[in-house]
């Protein structure tokens, strides 16, 4: 992996464990801000809230699988990259109408994931001829 997929494998792994201390805030009824995408909601049980605590859910365990090198890891990694770009070029037309520099990295990542697509999965079937 390159580094800096390492550098957001980390950051992602760290946000999905606080994902659980966001859901504890939300049952004591304290609010917090969260903010991916252009995508922001200060109530975690909102619609909008829930959203976005599935989205990291969804980054730490693509991150987890990345980590560890499991088999499924490129295809999750695939609907993390296109429902990101997706979520964030909504959050940049329609919910912010500004420039977010999210897809600046997701793109990148869409990349990488295409290009390394057949070598993960021959390092991965164990076919290693």
């Amino acid at each position: 992996m390159p580094w800096w997929v390492k550098i957001f494998t980390w950051i992602f792994l760290v946000f999905g464990l606080v994902v659980p201390v966001g859901i504890v805030f939300g049952i004591l009824g304290l609010n917090f801000e969260m903010n991916l995408y252009g995508i922001s909601s200060f109530h975690p049980f909102s619609v909008v809230g829930f959203s976005i605590i599935i989205l990291f859910v969804l980054k730490a365990i693509t991150a987890f699988g990345l980590w560890t090198e499991k088999d499924w890891a490129l295809k999750l990694g695939f609907i993390d990259a296109i429902s990101g770009m997706l979520i964030c070029l909504y959050g940049m037309v329609i919910a912010t109408s500004s420039l977010r520099i999210e897809i600046a990295i997701l793109i990148p990542y869409f990349i990488w994931l295409n290009k390394n697509k057949v070598r993960w999965e021959t390092f991965n079937t164990g076919d290693r001829s």
